[in-house]
């Protein structure tokens, strides 16, 4: 567990030790680590308490389809603004994931007293007593929107340094521009582009968090 991992779940921790299960939102650039994270907590309470008790919810699963995101001006997809994911979309069903989540659970049957030729039968119960809610936007659209209404939410802000963030979305070929690897004046502008687009959608979340961990990637 690093240290980031701990400090989330010494939130946890406190808010178990209050009787109540937190609901998390974890924020922050693409490429900093979130879904790692939701990993790592999912995890650590699914050892702790014995049991399925977390649910995932990702903001990047409502990323509108590859030829409907605009390109930036270096070719590239222009994946930190709002505009590329289906916001709508992920309201809506964020909703229904904080109230209606369900999931489909198999009932084995008493053969003896039920003789039908079905040998299990399938029922319906909440799903997850832990939801985590991750994406780039994931705070202002679950907190600043007030669109959705998350019972007792931890707002988590990942930090990191920026190019770093973008060094990793570049090895893992997270829509970047097509660009020759030696031209680094262009890869500069493109950084530049990037932290400004960072700074506009998705830095200012960190004065709406209630925790902000600095990532040492």
């Amino acid at each position: 567990m690093n240290l980031a991992e701990s400090t989330v779940m010494n939130a946890i921790e406190h808010s178990m030790s209050k009787n109540c299960y937190a609901n998390i939102v974890l924020a922050g650039p693409i490429g900093v680590g979130k879904r790692s994270m939701a990993t790592g907590i999912a995890k650590w309470l699914n050892a702790v308490t014995f049991d399925k008790t977390v649910s995932v919810f990702s903001e990047e699963d409502y990323l509108k389809d590859y030829y409907s995101i605009s390109l930036n001006h270096f070719g590239g997809k222009d994946i930190d603004s709002l505009g590329a994911y289906s916001i709508r979309s992920y309201l809506d069903d964020a909703n229904s994931f904080v109230n209606e989540e369900y999931e489909h659970v198999r009932i084995p049957r008493d053969l003896e007293k039920e003789p039908q030729k079905v040998e299990n039968i399938y029922g319906l119960k909440p799903k997850g007593k832990v939801k985590i809610f991750t994406g780039p936007h994931a705070i202002w659209l679950l907190k600043a929107s007030k669109e959705v209404e998350i019972p007792n939410a931890i707002y988590i802000f990942m930090n990191a340094d920026l190019k770093k963030c973008i060094q990793r979305r570049i090895q893992n070929s997270i829509m970047i521009p097509d660009m020759p690897e030696d031209d680094a004046t262009s890869w500069e502008a493109y950084y530049d582009y990037v932290i400004a687009e960072n700074e506009r959608y998705i830095l200012p979340q960190m004065k709406m968090a209630d925790i902000v961990v600095n990532i040492d990637l």
